[in-house]
């Protein structure tokens, strides 16, 4: 068991009476440290997890290469691996998957093996056979024990040359190959998923906004009472271990690998020029791309639309009642929650130009230097971290396509911002003239050249360039504009002022620009913004310049992005704009100041807009 505990309880905020069904709170108003003092909790749980798998992952493969010498100046090499990656096994076969025909649990082993070896509690799988969880096995759902097909017959070409171009002492070398390489599944991907499903993890919790434990069965119960249990006066047992109260309808995930698994693949291709242009020195230039294929993804097939969605396609309430987190679901709505299906769909394209010189070993000293410029691209391939492929029934009517391939490459193809565009790197190594045979201590001996020769310097370094993923939390989005060191600034909004610079122009409130204290005097915004600021994103409701006044109807809304959906009843419902496509999503800038070689500091960036110290 993992116990933890959250304060957002909702305590100390106060109760918006216009919020219809929704029952929320007014903006801006409630903390959750104000919570914490008055040991308000909003949540506590034990989550069951199991500890440990006992896997065997095994891997086998065969290759053949070989070598042919065309002629003096044209030299092939060629040749085709075979590579095998058994789906992993574990010891009791305790894996559960999910069969999408019948919508039930899969479990690799019998209920009495789970038990035994701790992977799951009568208490915990009665829980979920009481809200109508339905649980199979391998045979019934047509699944391999293993609940993956593996495969046997991945094959991998290889391919390359060597072409002398120019004839002499240093000749200019073409160089240029292709391979296939595969890919093992990593092993975190199976211990993460698979601790994920039922019958083998529950949360023992008490939720104090949740509809399903609140006395009316209504949702956040902790803004409109008053509170009876408070942490560490009376909170000891308020968690019943003999009851997982966390297993309710729509309230866990089934997470689950497609049956068949296709190895993933990357293929790459490269072609180089190669020139020894002074005794031991040698130049290096080229190109190299790569084409990941079969990467991991997870399609999620059974979210609901958010607030926003659902009151503007359906002009309804949000369903209320035992059934309230499931009815809008679109796969299964009265059992299940989340439902991901591992499988093998994502991509990757990049493509590189590097420049190597490098001096070998020679006359007490040698380097290397290297550039590297890489335009990455992927959808999918960090496993469970990102990439899902979402269903069509989180967006508005007509606004992702609907096939799934189409709307991968819609919603998740963009650049890979982990692969830096720009990378330098650099080593290098040095004798000291000191010893026998070297400018100090030439015909020194014995003990005396032990002390003072043999010994050198060597350093190396790095110079990468970073991006900065642009914001995704308004709507109303223009020109970016980075200016890096151009405009040093001071915020003082916290109270305190802090150096830095306005690094490009995320936004800022209007009436924190450049704003003191009416009392006192007292910087109390961003100071040195430049008169042409002109913010690249603001929301729906920005605060004015003037800071607004209490009378402005839209006062409590400032700096957010609430409107008013139209409902079939005639009323008005306000709820926060989002349409899970914001024009920014899945854009990221390159930083105009790159990362500092690995010997120096590398400064941070804070600040309202984005700002950056003038030295970490």
């Amino acid at each position: 068991m993992m116990g933890a505990h959250a304060f957002a309880s909702l305590a100390t905020a106060l109760y918006d009476p216009t919020s219809g069904n929704t029952l929320a709170a007014l903006p801006r108003t409630g903390h959750d440290a104000a919570n914490v003092f008055l040991g308000v909790a909003g949540t506590y749980s034990a989550q069951f997890v199991r500890k440990w798998y006992r896997n065997t992952n095994r891997e086998y493969a065969l290759y053949f290469q070989d070598n042919l010498k065309v002629n003096s100046r044209l030299t092939l090499n060629y040749g085709v691996r075979w590579e095998f990656y058994p789906f992993i096994r574990e010891k009791n076969n305790v894996l559960t998957g999910f069969d999408e025909k019948t919508k039930a649990a899969v479990n690799g082993a019998p209920l009495e093996t789970m038990y035994k070896v701790g992977a799951t509690m009568p208490v915990i799988v009665d829980a979920f056979t009481q809200i109508g969880m339905k649980f199979e096995s391998p045979e019934q759902a047509g699944l391999p024990d293993r609940l993956v097909n593996s495969n046997p017959h991945d094959f991998g070409p290889r391919a390359g040359f060597a072409y002398k171009l120019s004839a002499g002492k240093r000749p200019l070398v073409l160089r240029g190959g292709y391979a296939l390489f595969g890919y093992p599944m990593p092993a975190f991907q199976f211990d993460q998923r698979m601790r994920a499903n039922p019958p083998t993890t529950a949360q023992f919790s008490r939720m104090l906004n949740a509809a399903t434990q609140s006395p009316d069965g209504l949702r956040n119960w902790g803004l409109r009472s008053a509170p009876t249990v408070v942490a560490g006066v009376n909170s000891k047992d308020v968690i019943d271990l003999s009851q997982p109260g966390g297993i309710d309808r729509g309230n866990f995930s089934v997470v689950y690998f497609d049956p068949n698994q296709p190895t993933s693949r990357a293929h790459q291709w490269n072609l180089t020029f190669e020139r020894e242009f002074l005794d031991n020195d040698v130049l290096r230039f080229g190109y190299v791309g790569t084409h990941g294929a079969r990467l991991d993804q997870y399609h999620t097939y059974n979210e609901g639309p958010n607030a926003f969605i659902w009151y503007t396609t359906t002009g309804l309430p949000l369903p209320t009642g035992v059934y309230a987190g499931v009815a809008n679901r679109p796969f299964e709505n009265t059992v299940l929650g989340s439902i991901e299906r591992y499988q093998k769909t994502g991509w990757s394209n990049a493509s590189a130009f590097q420049v190597e010189v490098q001096r070998r070993y020679a006359k007490g000293y040698a380097f290397q230097w290297f550039y590297t410029m890489t335009n990455a691209f992927r959808a999918g391939g960090r496993g469970w971290q990102d990439d899902m492929i979402p269903t069509t029934s989180m967006f508005l009517p007509g606004a992702v396509p609907a096939d799934i391939n189409a709307r991968n490459r819609f919603l998740n193809y963009r650049r890979d911002t982990d692969v830096a565009k720009h990378r330098m790197r650099w080593n290098w190594i040095v004798d000291l003239p000191f010893g026998r045979g070297k400018r100090f201590g030439a015909n020194a001996g014995g003990l005396a050249d032990r002390l003072i020769g043999g010994w050198q310097l060597a350093g190396n370094g790095n110079l990468n360039s970073r991006y900065f993923a642009l914001p995704t939390g308004n709507y109303n989005v223009g020109k970016v504009e980075v200016y890096g060191k151009q405009y040093p600034i001071q915020d003082c909004r916290s109270g305190v002022c802090y150096d830095g610079y306005l690094y490009w122009n995320g936004y800022i409130p209007a009436n924190r620009i450049n704003s003191t204290d009416p009392r006192t005097g007292k910087p109390n915004g961003v100071m040195g913004v430049p008169s042409n600021y002109v913010p690249s994103n603001r929301p729906l409701i920005p605060t004015p310049a003037d800071g607004g006044n209490f009378a402005d109807p839209l006062y409590p809304y400032y700096d957010s992005n609430n409107v008013m959906v139209p409902m079939k009843n005639g009323t008005m419902q306000r709820i926060h704009f989002n349409h899970n496509l914001n024009p920014w999503r899945n854009q990221s800038v390159v930083q105009q100041r790159a990362a500092q070689s690995s010997n120096d500091h590398a400064a941070a960036v804070v600040s309202g807009a984005m700002a950056q110290p003038a030295r970490a």
